[in-house]
């Protein structure tokens, strides 16, 4: 392989990366159209869904009795009605250390299924150590030889190609 051929390979490659980011425009540029048409209609359209539940759940509250047995009814594609609410342990942060120091008390052999501890080395922050200091801790710097780079300057058009098919995947799995 010559550099002439690496340099021919590299252009095509630029050259591919810029017809995506034209199509990626296109795309970028339908969607702002598509937005500017229905984003009003779409929130007048919530606006005005949020105004009736809200009038529904009023009807409901005034008429407690409609619901006793059954709790719940199904109209059309809506369930309305009662149900016991699911509740939710509310914990200030401060108390965090005196309810695990309890749990620990309450439950000394299953404390653990109760409390989330988390002890783990950071390789964020080991990275700033010397590799004498990170040897003396077990550790070992690997992929610090030369690899293959080949890394657009335009990282936007990445970031949206990266979103684009990020969408799709989770279009696929739905």
């Amino acid at each position: 392989m010559t550099l002439e051929q690496i340099v021919k390979k590299t252009e095509a490659f630029s050259k591919a990366r810029h017809e995506l980011a034209e199509q990626v425009r296109w795309l970028e540029e339908g969607i702002a159209d598509m937005k500017k048409i229905h984003l009003p209609k779409i929130k007048k359209a919530v606006a005005a869904a949020k105004q009736k539940q809200v009038e529904l759940a009023d009807a409901i509250s005034e008429a407690p009795e409609l619901f006793v047995k059954p709790r719940k009814i199904v109209i059309g594609d809506i369930t309305i009605g009662y149900q016991k609410g699911k509740g939710e342990i509310s914990i200030n942060k401060k108390d965090w250390p005196a309810i695990c120091a309890r749990i620990k008390k309450f439950f000394p052999d299953a404390w653990d299924v109760y409390i989330q501890t988390t002890e783990k080395p950071l390789t964020s922050t080991l990275q700033q150590l010397s590799a004498h200091e990170l040897k003396k801790l077990g550790l070992e710097i690997t992929g610090t030889g030369d690899k293959v780079l080949i890394k657009a300057n335009d990282s936007d058009v990445d970031k949206l190609v990266s979103a684009l098919l990020k969408d799709e995947a989770e279009e696929v799995a739905a």
